[in-house]
C-alpha cells in the first residue's frame, strides 16, 4: 500500500535502497502522508497552477508553446536547442522533462553511457486521480475524516478535498500501480461505476450519487506518461547515484526526481528548479 501510495507501482518493481532514500528526502513515512503538520495539509489556493500562471505573466511572449524539442546540441562555447521548425542557441539549458522521456530527445554529442543507463531505465508510475463532489460533506457528519488507505480496492487513496467553507464536499482520489492499469483499459463510465462502489464501500450508501465526477489518467498523458514520478528498479541507485542531477556541459538537470529533498512531491520540483537556476549563475559569476 505504503509503495503504490508514493511510486504509483508494485513493491516488486522498485528498489529498496529507492524507496528507503525517499523516505529520508521527505522526512518519513508519517510526515509524507500525514495532513495535519504533514506534506498532505495544504492546498493552493486555485491550485497549484497558480505558481506557472504568475511566472508566465513576467515572462509574457517568451514562453514558447506547443514546440516540442526534439535534439540538443552542444560545444565548449554553446548550447542549441531545435523543434520542428526552430532553432535557439543559448549559453546553458535546463531540461526538466520526466526521466524516461528524456530520451525522445536527440543529444549531440551523446549522453555519457551511465547517465542514458540511469534515463533508460527509470520508469514512470501508474496513476489516475479522481475528484468526486457531493451537495455536502456528508461523511463530517458522521464523524468520519475522509480519509482512506486500502490494500485490495481499486480507489487505494482517498483525502477530503472540501473547500473551507463547506459549500461543497469534495473527496479526491487516488488509483495507483497495477489497479491503475486495469482502470485504465475501461470507458470513463465503467471507471466510474467501480471507484462509486469503493466509495460506498468505504463510506456508505451517501456515497453512491456524486453530483460531479472529474478524472484525470496520467498513464495516457504523451508528455508524462504517469506519474507522480519516475522511479528506479532495483540496482540503478547505487551505481548511478549522482548522474540524476550532475551537469552534462553545458545541460542541467531539473524537475522533482533530481531534488535533493522531497523528491517526487511539488516541493521537490521547486527546489530543483532554485538549484538549477542557482548552477547556471554561479558559471556566469
Amino acid at each position: 500500500t505504503i509503495t503504490r501510495a508514493f511510486f504509483c507501482c508494485e513493491s516488486t518493481e522498485i528498489s529498496y535502497l529507492f524507496f528507503l532514500d525517499l523516505l529520508k528526502k521527505g522526512h518519513g513515512f508519517f510526515t509524507m502522508i500525514g495532513v495535519k503538520g504533514g506534506a498532505q495539509q495544504d492546498k493552493f489556493l486555485g491550485g497549484a497552477w497558480k505558481i506557472p500562471e504568475l511566472m508566465a505573466k513576467s515572462l509574457g511572449d517568451n514562453i514558447l508553446l506547443n514546440s516540442p524539442v526534439i535534439s540538443i546540441e552542444q560545444n565548449d562555447l554553446n548550447v542549441k536547442i531545435f523543434t520542428d521548425n526552430k532553432g535557439f542557441v543559448a549559453k546553458n539549458v535546463i531540461v526538466t522533462t520526466p526521466p524516461p522521456l528524456t530520451l525522445s530527445i536527440d543529444f549531440h554529442p551523446p549522453l555519457p553511457h551511465r547517465k542514458f543507463q540511469l534515463f533508460n531505465q527509470m520508469k514512470m508510475g501508474s496513476v489516475i486521480k479522481v475528484h468526486f463532489a457531493f451537495q455536502n460533506p456528508f461523511w463530517r457528519t458522521q464523524g468520519l475524516n475522509g480519509s482512506v488507505a486500502s490494500t485490495n480496492h481499486h480507489l487505494s487513496v482517498v483525502f477530503d478535498q472540501t473547500p473551507n467553507d463547506e459549500s461543497i464536499g469534495i473527496l479526491v482520489g487516488l488509483i495507483e500501480g497495477n489497479h491503475a492499469i486495469e482502470l485504465s483499459k475501461l470507458d470513463k463510465e465503467s471507471r466510474k461505476k467501480k471507484l462509486i462502489d469503493d466509495l460506498i464501500y468505504y463510506f456508505g450508501n451517501s456515497a453512491a450519487n456524486p453530483i460531479e465526477y472529474i478524472e484525470q489518467d496520467w498513464i495516457k498523458e504523451k508528455w508524462s506518461q504517469g506519474g507522480y514520478a519516475a522511479f528506479m528498479p532495483p540496482n540503478l541507485l547505487s551505481s548511478c547515484r549522482d548522474e540524476i542531477s550532475t551537469p552534462t556541459g553545458l545541460i542541467h538537470w531539473a524537475g522533482t526526481e533530481t531534488a535533493t529533498e522531497w523528491m517526487g512531491y511539488l516541493d521537490g520540483a521547486l527546489q530543483s528548479g532554485i538549484r538549477a537556476a542557482q548552477e547556471i549563475i554561479d558559471i556566469q559569476q
